[in-house]
């Protein structure tokens, strides 16, 4: 079996869990707790993937990192995870947990890329337009790139749409080489 199907499986349990206790506004914090501690130690990955380290060992290093930071849901969840040694993808759960979490609430994803930093009316007037064009709550993150020159780039899931300067003379360019 596929990581991602596992990975799957597990988040759609955790997330039908939280539906059922009516604790999903509790699992988005967790998520972002998780998300962080697993981006930000390599310690804790390498910890996980570790099979020398027995399970004993990885529930009490789960505990002591996020016991005071997360729900009594998700400890469950991890010590599950650790128990059944699916804890080498603790990443990839979070992952699809997010996905899924996402889809439930009809929230969107968003990279917006400018060449510079963008006034509040026009990260205002892009979400707007964004919600309108997809049907769904936007989550934005902005990213800066002075390489754009001038115009915007948006990326929502594989889809680019690239309305920045740098990309239309980019296009301009190949439509000239042909």
């Amino acid at each position: 079996m596929s990581v991602q199907r596992i990975a799957r499986r597990y988040a759609q349990a955790l997330l039908d869990s939280a539906i059922a206790m009516n604790q999903l506004d509790v699992i988005e914090s967790d998520i972002k707790v998780l998300a962080h501690a697993g981006a930000s130690s390599s310690e804790l990955r390498a910890a996980l993937r570790n099979p020398a380290i027995d399970n004993t060992k990885k529930k009490n290093l789960i505990k002591e990192i996020f016991e005071s930071s997360v729900s009594p849901l998700m400890m469950n969840f991890l010590y599950l995870l650790i128990h059944k040694n699916r804890e080498m993808y603790y990443a990839d759960v979070i992952r699809e947990l997010r996905v899924l979490y996402d889809r439930h609430r009809r929230i969107t994803r968003v990279d917006v890329t400018s060449a510079f930093e963008l006034d509040a009316a026009s990260r205002a007037k892009i979400v707007a337009q964004l919600e309108q064009r997809t049907g769904m709550t936007v989550a934005v993150t902005y990213h800066i790139d002075a390489s754009l020159i001038g115009g915007i780039a948006v990326k929502i899931g594989d889809t680019v749409l690239d309305s920045s300067i740098h990309g239309q003379l980019e296009r301009l360019r190949a439509t000239m080489l042909n």
